[in-house]
């Protein structure tokens, strides 16, 4: 299965259609939210992607109740499962946390725990995957960028994760 990964939106409609378009011409089965919608209108362009969506919220994501409102009452048609902080799911055998990322401590003994074979975290805008002993980290980066050193912008970016190949990749957007 195909998984796709994101991040970090922040409210940037014209970069998350042009992710959302990305996602669909992959074929994702699945999108992984690590938050940061921002605002609950985000929620209208989910509509156009061709698969379900599983994510949590973020440090930059108003009240939860906010989102379940706009999706009982404006998004009827949007298969959406949010969670406030945290989800830990199967899919096809591996285990997956998905966390914001806006707890340093929690990041490290989530990894250190070797509980996960994948964990999707966000919050700090840098896209990176590494391997911490039999967990696969991805970090899809954002969808605004951040200002880097040296007068650079990090490139805006989403991630899929192949669940037969145990591999991801950071994509990126233009």
């Amino acid at each position: 299965m195909l998984i796709g990964i994101i991040s970090d939106v922040h409210n940037n409609l014209r970069h998350l259609h042009k992710a959302i378009k990305i996602f669909n011409k992959k074929k994702i089965e699945l999108l992984l939210h690590c938050g940061d919608w921002a605002s609950p209108f985000t929620l209208q362009m989910y509509e156009f992607l061709n698969c379900p969506i599983k994510g949590v919220t973020g440090n930059a994501d108003p009240d939860i109740q906010k989102f379940l409102y706009q999706l009982q009452n404006k998004f009827q048609n949007l298969e959406l499962e949010l969670s406030e902080r945290f989800l830990d799911l199967t899919i096809e055998g591996k285990r997956i946390a998905v966390f914001h990322g806006n707890d340093k401590n929690l990041i490290e003994v989530i990894k250190e725990s070797q509980l996960f074979d994948v964990f999707c975290v966000g919050h700090d805008h840098h896209s990176k995957i590494e391997k911490v002993g039999k967990t696969l980290v991805v970090n899809p980066g954002s969808l605004v960028g951040v200002f880097l050193p040296k007068a650079m912008w990090a490139p805006l970016t989403v991630a899929t994760y192949d669940t037969e190949l145990d591999k991801a990749e950071i994509v990126e957007i233009k």
